[in-house]
């Protein structure tokens, strides 16, 4: 799973695989369209819109958070 600060299916409405590696780029650049390309599943993190992207520490914090609360077992 990738991520994308401008594209991508929004998390919370994105269903997390059980399994997944999860793969975060660079807070300015990015991740390169490769990687993009390569992912089975790219998502975003919708926020006020007051802020271009988070930090990745933050986003890797989201989205772990979201992942933990879809497959708790």
């Amino acid at each position: 799973m990738t991520t994308s600060s401008h594209a991508g299916t929004p998390l919370f409405k994105a269903t997390l695989p059980r399994k997944m590696v999860l793969v975060l780029g660079q807070e300015r650049d990015g991740l390169s369209d490769a990687a993009l390309s390569s992912a089975d599943l790219s998502v975003s993190i919708d926020g006020t819109g007051n802020v271009e992207s988070l930090n990745v520490s933050v986003a890797t914090g989201v989205l772990l958070a979201e992942w933990w609360r879809q497959n708790k077992a």
